[in-house]
């Protein structure tokens, strides 16, 4: 490896955005910034509390994060900019009033995308919190225990399901959906028993890796989802 630093703030998500590394840090309310280096800073501003989910930043350095309820953007020096509603934006039978909104992420045109993993679907906003479309609780292959989402350089989106945790696990899968909700391609990790998919990211070609946790593993993947084969 290259370098390591301690984190000690509790927080679980991550994101890079040039040589920044950002990490929530929910016991003190604000966001800790580091450089590549491991040289510690942070953003003061308002922060919530229990900010510890899924965290994100877009291409012009505005900060994504997930409380559980809400879903924020701040500014690049912490500002708060936008609050992405639940209950507002869309009325979904069956969801009561329990949210679990556990990441949420931006494309490069303007369109914000959240994660509920108790009612297991992604929700399509503005990033004025204008409500778009919603999908992933139904379908043919609906998902089970989402965890993490990302968006790549096309616009498409990808997350991760750990599914059942039975063994063998044959629905730990990670899906890719182009923007509108449809699916693209499921691709089920089940080289061995018992497979707990969490975090994914992509990268400038489309790569994509996703954590295993229990098997502590990184597994990279092709766009189209073979891996390691490329694509055709």
């Amino acid at each position: 490896y290259l370098n390591q630093w301690p984190e000690t703030t509790g927080g679980q998500g991550l994101a890079i955005s040039g040589n920044t590394v950002y990490i929530p840090n929910p016991s003190h309310g604000v966001m800790d910034v580091y450089t590549l280096s491991g040289t510690l800073g942070t953003l003061t501003g308002n922060w919530p509390a229990n900010i510890s989910g899924g965290v994100n930043v877009d291409g012009s350095g505005n900060i994504y994060g997930a409380d559980g309820i809400l879903a924020y953007e701040y500014s690049s020096s912490g500002s708060l900019l936008t609050t992405f509603s639940y209950e507002s934006t869309v009325s979904f039978s069956g969801t009561g009033n329990t949210p679990n909104i556990g990441d949420i992420a931006a494309d490069g045109t303007g369109n914000v995308f959240t994660l509920d993993r108790s009612w297991n679907f992604i929700q399509k906003l503005t990033n004025a919190d204008g409500f778009i479309t919603q999908w992933g609780s139904t379908g043919s292959e609906p998902l089970i225990s989402p965890q993490y989402l990302r968006t790549d350089s096309q616009g498409y989106v990808y997350v991760t399901d750990f599914g059942r945790l039975t063994s063998p696990n044959t629905d730990n899968r990670i899906q890719k959906f182009d923007t509108n909700g449809n699916l693209v391609f499921t691709y089920n990790v089940t080289d061995l028993p018992i497979v707990h998919l969490e975090g994914v990211a992509v990268d400038s070609f489309n790569n994509i890796f996703v954590t295993d946790i229990s098997n502590n593993r990184v597994i990279k993947m092709s766009p189209c989802g073979a891996t390691p084969e490329p694509c055709a």
